[in-house]
């Protein structure tokens, strides 16, 4: 076997499996959305299991984001601001 209890070895090579065991861990934590074509929902539903979707989603982040509540208002401007560094921009 192998020196820790997270090491495989065999066939001459070591195989630390730390860094796969995280990044399953941290894939255990996500989830999966897939892709709408339009925020329209005509004819559809309004949302996709337990995720706002379309009209739906776009009618709750104008309320989040203009809306009285300031808690949700600074949620917004911080999804924002972290969209804006993914792709590099000062600000959105």
């Amino acid at each position: 076997m192998g020196d820790t209890p997270f090491t495989l070895q065999g066939g001459g090579r070591k195989i630390h499996l730390e860094t796969i065991f995280e990044l399953f861990g941290m894939l255990s934590n996500s989830i999966y959305v897939g892709a709408f074509r339009n925020i329209i929902n005509i004819g559809g539903a309004a949302d996709y299991y337990d995720i706002l979707i379309g009209e739906n989603f776009v009618g709750t982040w104008h309320d989040w984001g203009t809306g009285f509540s300031r808690d949700r208002n600074k949620l917004i401007n911080q999804v924002c601001e972290n969209i804006g560094q993914l792709f590099g921009y000062k600000n959105l």
